[in-house]
């Protein structure tokens, strides 16, 4: 196993940054973590306690580290029209930001976390009943993207597959892919055949509308999906930097056989920066054994 705890894939790389204050005050940490992993590009989430020449102080500070910067937000309730406020507030950000930036680097994206199963109502009554709602409004913000000559990217789980655009007569995915420049796909596993096997169906997707993808990781310590031992199924958290450097390569070196339209995003930045680069100790033996 390679002990040198840095991710060189030779890929986009990107990283959620929700937590922007902490970083405005604490930038170097993050850059010299960056560029020690080749990170290119930067989600990084519009928040309150954030002013506005903060984020284009931090939009250059990326450029000069050869890293893009997206502007990340979201909310589930955004699918319904009468509930998007907080989306067109947003959009005044960006607008605002960039303006600021002038002639020099600004955000290259609108890059939306918009999940709409994780609404109440789609718990209760099941999502296909949302999907025209979440399907007009990716056309709405591919619309409002390209006023602003910006990119749409989107987050999604790595199953959406399964519901149908019945409008277009489509997988969800094909409509997502195709207002969409680029999609994150949430392929969270521990193991690189996990991710690989939940993410394939979506390659395939990305390969057939042209588009670009990038495959999600998750590093937070988290409660759901756990087997008997405790170990988490969805998150590289008890596995560490370095195994999860190796699972990367791995996945890398299979998808690109059959797609080369492709990179990784790990969420997020504070939780893969804290990341320990070995196994935790409980976890060692079963590991040692991989």
């Amino acid at each position: 196993m390679n002990q040198q705890p840095y991710l060189s894939l030779d890929r986009p790389l990107g990283s959620w940054v929700w937590n922007v204050s902490y970083y405005v005050v604490n930038s170097e940490e993050m850059f010299n973590f960056c560029r020690k992993n080749h990170v290119t590009e930067l989600y990084l989430s519009i928040n309150r306690d954030v002013t506005d020449l903060a984020y284009v102080d931090l939009i250059r500070k990326c450029a000069s580290y050869g890293i893009r910067a997206a502007a990340l937000s979201g909310d589930p309730s955004w699918i319904i029209p009468s509930r998007q406020n907080g989306y067109y507030d947003y959009l005044e950000r960006v607008d605002r930001i960039n303006e600021l930036c002038g002639d020099g680097p600004k955000f290259y994206s609108l890059h939306l976390d918009v999940e709409p199963h994780v609404l109440p109502e789609a718990k209760r009554d099941g999502l296909q009943g949302f999907v025209k709602y979440f399907v007009d409004f990716i056309k709405e913000a591919r619309v409002h993207a390209d006023e602003r000559s910006l990119l749409l990217e989107w987050d999604i789980p790595a199953w959406f597959g399964r519901f149908t655009d019945e409008e277009a007569d489509c997988p969800l995915t094909e409509t997502i892919f195709r207002y969409c420049d680029a999609v994150g796909i949430m392929a969270y596993s521990d193991t690189a055949m996990g991710q690989y096997n939940v993410v394939m169906p979506n390659v395939e997707m990305a390969k057939k509308m042209g588009k670009s993808l990038m495959i999600g990781t998750e590093t937070m310590d988290l409660d759901e999906a756990r087997r008997e031992d405790g170990n988490c199924a969805i998150s590289y958290y008890e596995e560490g930097k370095i195994y999860m450097y190796r699972c990367l390569n791995q996945i890398n070196s299979m998808v690109e056989k059959t797609y080369d339209q492709f990179g990784f995003a790990i969420h997020d930045m504070k939780r893969w920066i804290a990341l320990q680069p070995h196994v935790l100790p409980q976890y060692a033996e079963v590991y040692a054994k991989c």
